[in-house]
């Protein structure tokens, strides 16, 4: 809020009732259609599985309009204080949604390539494994739900 990229109000897709907030890293500046901003976020899948790093570049956490939003936690934030929702899943209607403030899809490679910044694609290649095993694991649990 109070940035050029400020966005309020009801979204047409309405897939989530609550709200999508960020930039979360006060310390790390968004610039939109730049990699300037690229980050590789550390998080913590919610099965148990060792944190990961993933490509982040101005992405958003969530937070429920209400106690009574049926939604699962996939993956948190493990470091941002209170570990905040990086990785949702929920019903909607006859389907199901996946909303994720981080990118797991992209590689340490791709990442290279798009122009991030050397030590995010050296922690991404770093967490090669666990981010593959991170991205089967969101899509099993939506496509199984």
């Amino acid at each position: 809020m109070g940035t050029p990229l400020e966005v309020e109000g009801d979204r047409p897709l309405a897939l989530f009732p609550g709200l999508g907030y960020g930039t979360l890293y006060p310390n790390v500046k968004f610039v939109y259609g730049s990699e300037e901003g690229a980050y590789a976020s550390l998080v913590q899948p919610c099965n148990g599985d060792i944190p990961v790093y993933v490509y982040y570049n101005g992405g958003c956490s969530f937070k429920p309009q209400s106690m009574d939003v049926g939604y699962e936690t996939l993956a948190v934030y493990k470091d941002i204080s209170d570990n905040p929702p990086a990785i949702i899943s929920l019903k909607l209607g006859l389907g199901n949604v996946l909303l994720s403030g981080v990118h797991p899809e992209i590689c340490g490679d791709s990442a290279l390539e798009a122009g991030a910044p050397a030590d995010v694609v050296s922690k991404l290649n770093s967490s090669q494994a666990p981010r593959q095993s991170l991205l089967q694991n969101i899509i099993k649990s939506v496509v199984n739900k």
